[in-house]
């Protein structure tokens, strides 16, 4: 087979690499020496300058391609992009055009992309959208760390810009796939609950071990080594609560010693999560706490071969190189039980693995490891090794990874849960004239008096466009070949040249479309579904159509060309309303109108409800107990007034709540402690 990896973190990359760049390497090569041809694509950057480089007797070939230069001249897909909130898709544009010239020179047979920035957002939906090479090899979407679970461990706020945009190019990319890999059962049962896949559709296969050195085991370390803990210092990966475990417990166990290998990273109030370690430790056990921050692979083998035993004590965790890499090198692993290390941990056997992930589980269950014999430990470290060996080692996985990409190329495994499904009306028979109407919205009288003017009822589409726009006319040609290939679009955004923050850079979908406006600008509606509809009542505007349509069962695409331009006139185009987050009187009429689909993603709308405080206190009063706010801490943004309008059930809800995570319910009682001469104000707090 020919094989297709792409990965903006393919070693070396222009920043630093984590598990899934050491998957790439490692998987490529395992491939490449078992004989197959496999393509990589990675960035294009002075660190790594090649466009193209052939190793293991041309089987494996690596491409890169640049993140701020166009492939094609005079191309402006690539500057677009990058002035964008969400900059690293330019990358995703010059992958998708040099992945589908190597389908075509090349015969890829399969291609795989881990869903971590989308890479494959533009091939997928330029294929999608009939646009790409003649061939369609299958694709698989890796699933190693989406940037939702990411952000909602790490507790970062969700206002960053380049979150949504990302997310949602994710959440396409998953959508899309062929087939869904996954390297934990964890992880890929909670996707598929997340994404409302079905049960058994992500096949999994565990990381590969690669080439880890390891280093002999020193004979004292089981008795005198020091407790590692290898990764960045990242809130989702529990170093902050295992420190706080380890002040408990190292009063009773004077020798023992602790150790951090990684890099920092910022965390909140304006200090880093080792400067935040820095002031939890008590001055008089500093000195036991050591932070090395990155080092070689080298350095690390030496570290582990002579530690006690490693601790992986994550929030959240699919299937961590560190613990791998840790019973590896011969050291049983402390483990909390929120990841993929329950998967290659058994407990007293090769490892600890402990209730929770709270401080006082990992104190108990660090108690149950410090007391544990030396020769014992030494022991369970040697049944770790042969035990990560049998799961992870290259000949099994190898032979797992190509069965699974035969049959995926073969048709076997699939991924696609449901069909595009077509509204009722939709033709189903060829279409002939393919021409679509254009129509100003002038925004007097709204949207009815315009589709009452006469349009063309033989015309495949209508594309209306706000005043201060203009369409341009390439787009309406590429838009009328998307209508007529594919049946069950009802409408389709694009870009807005010069002015990027415009931009559809993922479909129009519920439940985004609620709280903002991916159609708007210029959209162009396929007539037929603007007719099925009732007719529109004078006060609509495109984002009330744009929803009847969506919710009507039609798809709505984001097409990936500039679709309109701002008119140039004296002064700058004002943004029109349709642009700006809908206000909470559209999020009650979206409720009543759609009560279905309010309900079927409630919990993706309260990460929504984010945008702001203040939004998020006049939503939670219309709908609280629908909406999952103490996951989410959303109840955090509610000021003292909107919490005592709460009914008493809400009330007693918001308190078990509260008394589960103290901390920063304290955090909450001073901050409005200190408003109680004037105004009450929301507090944010740092995720």
């Amino acid at each position: 087979m020919r094989h297709l990896i792409v990965s903006r973190e393919l070693p070396p990359a222009a920043y630093a690499v984590g598990g899934i760049g050491v998957y790439v390497a490692n998987i490529s090569r395992l491939l490449a020496d078992a004989g197959e041809t496999v393509h990589l694509l990675g960035e294009r950057w002075r660190g790594a300058p090649d466009e193209r480089v052939t190793e293991r007797g041309n089987y494996l070939v690596t491409h890169r391609v640049s993140a701020d230069q166009p492939l094609v001249s005079g191309s402006t897909e690539v500057e677009l992009l990058r002035r964008t909130s969400f900059p690293a898709q330019a990358w995703g544009w010059n992958a998708a055009i040099r992945a589908e010239q190597l389908v075509e020179s090349e015969g890829i047979d399969v291609i795989e992309a881990q869903e971590w920035e989308a890479p494959l957002y533009y091939f997928l939906l330029r294929r999608a959208l009939g646009l790409g090479p003649s061939r369609q090899p299958p694709c698989i979407v890796h699933l190693h760390s989406p940037s939702e679970f990411i952000w909602r461990y790490n507790k970062w706020p969700l206002s960053r810009p380049d979150y949504l945009p990302m997310r949602r190019q994710e959440e396409y990319c998953i959508a899309s796939a062929d087939a869904l890999l996954c390297p934990s059962h964890y992880l890929a049962r909670q996707s598929e609950a997340r994404y409302h896949l079905r049960p058994g559709t992500v096949t999994v296969i565990p990381i590969p071990l690669g080439r880890f050195p390891v280093v002999p085991r020193k004979p004292e370390s089981s008795a005198s080594g020091a407790i590692v803990h290898v990764g960045r210092l990242e809130p989702r990966k529990g170093p902050i609560e295992f420190v706080q475990a380890a002040i408990e417990v190292v009063a009773d166990f004077p020798d023992a010693r602790f150790e951090f290998l990684g890099a920092d990273t910022p965390y909140r109030d304006g200090l880093s999560v080792r400067r935040y370690l820095g002031k939890l430790i008590p001055p008089r056990l500093r000195g036991r706490f050591r932070f090395r921050g990155a080092v070689k692979r080298d350095v690390l083998a030496e570290t582990l071969a002579g530690a006690s035993f490693a601790v992986v004590p994550s929030r959240w965790e699919n299937f961590p190189n560190s613990c791998v890499e840790a019973q590896a090198s011969g050291l049983p692993v402390l483990v909390s039980p929120d990841g993929g290390m329950v998967e290659m941990v058994t407990d007293g056997v090769t490892g600890w693995i402990a209730a929770s992930q709270q401080p006082r589980d990992l104190a108990a269950a660090l108690r149950r490891a410090l007391c544990t014999p030396p020769d014992e430990r030494a022991a369970m470290g040697r049944a770790a090794a042969l035990s990560i060996r049998a799961l992870c080692g290259a000949e099994v996985i190898t032979n797992a990874h190509l069965r699974f990409r035969g049959s995926v190329r073969d048709g076997v495994v699939s991924s696609r849960l449901v069909e595009p499904r077509s509204p009722a009306g939709a033709p189903g028979v060829a279409v002939r004239d393919r021409s679509i109407a254009t129509l100003r919205l002038t925004g007097r009288g709204g949207l009815a008096p315009a589709l009452r003017q006469g349009v063309n009822r033989t015309s495949l589409g209508v594309a209306v466009r706000h005043a201060g726009f203009e369409v341009d006319p390439s787009a309406l040609t590429l838009a009328s070949k998307v209508l007529a290939d594919q049946q069950d679009i009802g409408l389709i955004a694009g870009w807005i040249a010069e002015n990027p923050s415009l931009s559809a850079l993922a479909p129009p979908a519920f439940p985004y479309q609620w709280l903002m406006n991916d159609a708007n600008g210029v959209v162009v509606f396929r007539r037929q579904a603007l007719e099925d509809l009732a007719t529109p009542g004078a006060d609509e505007n495109l984002w009330d159509l744009a929803n009847a349509i969506l919710a009507a069962g039609w798809r709505g695409v984001a097409l990936p060309a500039i679709i309109g331009r701002p008119v140039r006139t004296v002064t700058q185009p004002r943004v029109p309303d349709d642009a700006v987050p809908a206000p909470v009187e559209r999020f009650r009429a979206f409720r009543d109108r759609y009560p279905s689909l309010f309900d079927h993603d409630i919990e993706l709308q309260s990460l929504l409800l984010d945008a702001g405080a203040d939004l998020a206190e006049q939503i939670a009063r219309i709908s609280w107990r629908k909406v999952n706010y103490p996951f989410h801490d959303q109840w955090l943004g509610l000021t003292p007034s909107a919490l005592w309008r709460l009914s008493f059930r809400d009330k007693t809800v918001l308190l078990a709540t509260a008394l589960r995570d103290p901390r920063r319910s304290l955090a909450w009682i001073r901050t409005h402690t200190r408003s109680l001469g004037g105004a009450s104000r929301p507090v944010r707090f740092e995720r």
